[in-house]
């Protein structure tokens, strides 16, 4: 970690504020979602640094099984999915749940994972960040949501932070 790490992290969680609604008076939080939230950073900063330790030594497809075998069975029991079987077995569900694991779990966790070959952990786990950009505008699209100047400002502070970390590539490049 250094400067630019740590401002590009503190604009980036205000950034994150913003977009979520967290700072408005209409969001409330709750100690069970601020924990679940941690939690679930925690558990994304352990991927990030545990791929970047083995990723020169598994290719990043094993990585993902390895990591999603776990999570599955350690979720299961948690999700009580045994009481809604019947209502996964129609052929609708089990279409969106393919969709949903391949093009909304899959195909974003290996390109990460690949992306870590090249790139700090800290660094990916920040411009990971421009997710909920895309996820604001596709609201914005296709479910009508309000689009208002807090989610404006909470994007232009995620890609400053990205800019920010980045300040030195485009240095390093132009002297060359």
């Amino acid at each position: 970690m250094n400067k630019r790490k740590v401002l590009a992290l503190f604009i980036t969680i205000i950034g994150l504020c913003f977009i979520t609604g967290a700072f408005s008076q209409e969001v409330t939080l709750s100690g069970k979602a601020i924990l679940l939230g941690l939690g679930a950073g925690f558990g994304y900063a352990l991927y990030s640094i545990f791929s970047k330790m083995i990723i020169d030594k598994y290719e990043a497809v094993t990585i993902i099984t390895y990591t999603f075998v776990v999570a599955a069975i350690g979720s299961i029991p948690l999700s009580g999915i045994i009481y809604h079987v019947n209502e996964l077995l129609n052929l609708q569900a089990i279409i969106a749940t393919i969709g949903l694991a391949i093009f909304c779990t899959v195909m974003p966790f290996l390109l990460y994972t690949t992306g870590l070959k090249k790139l700090e952990a800290g660094k990916a786990s920040i411009l990971a960040t421009i997710e909920p950009i895309v996820s604001a505008i596709v609201g914005l699209i296709f479910f009508q949501e309000v689009f208002d100047l807090t989610k404006i400002l909470g994007m232009i502070c995620i890609i400053s932070a990205i800019i920010i970390l980045n300040l030195n590539l485009v240095k390093a490049k132009s002297i060359n």
